[in-house]
């Protein structure tokens, strides 16, 4: 019961953290422009996304909420149910709603996701906070699966070592 109320602490402090850095994005970083915080490699400039990642699915704002609100309930479920018995599994799906709830928070109450964060030198999409929730969720979820399906040399539950035990 702790671990769940601790995911939904995460959940709650990675969107405040999120909506927090959007509302600086529209307070300050709108009037004065681009900032570079680390020379040409990451700078801070104010984009609004009407659309998905990498500004796909412009304009299809119903679509945009209903999925999300959809992935975030499913994830969410998988949180409070315990049905991963992962800590790994619960960390990407915490990241995943997390995320899902900041970019959706956005296009409820603005119509479009305020991105800030640009790679310049290479070039990235513009992204925010929630877009990297997502992403880091994303990949720790591939992760699981693929320790789950034994990819990484997955050692042997306790249920399948009873069960060579039984045999002889």
């Amino acid at each position: 019961m702790l671990a769940v109320v601790l995911y939904i602490l995460g959940i709650a402090v990675l969107v405040a953290a999120d909506q927090l850095a959007k509302l600086w994005v529209l307070n300050y970083l709108q009037k004065v422009g681009t900032i570079h915080v680390i020379g040409n490699y990451l700078t801070f400039t104010y984009e609004s996304n009407t659309g998905a990642a990498f500004s796909i699915l412009q304009g299809q704002r119903l679509l945009l909420i209903a999925l999300p609100l959809i992935l975030s309930a499913v994830c969410l479920y998988l949180i409070l149910s315990r049905r991963l018995h992962s800590v790994l599994g619960d960390m990407a799906m915490m990241l995943i709603v997390a995320g899902g709830i900041g970019n959706l928070t956005d296009r409820i109450f603005r119509g479009y996701v305020v991105d800030f964060i640009y790679l310049a030198k290479i070039n990235f999409a513009v992204f925010n906070v929630a877009d990297s929730c997502v992403t880091v969720g994303a990949v720790l979820l591939i992760l699981f699966v693929l320790m789950q399906e034994g990819i990484f040399g997955r050692s042997k539950s306790q249920s399948e070592i009873f069960r060579k035990r039984r045999k002889y």
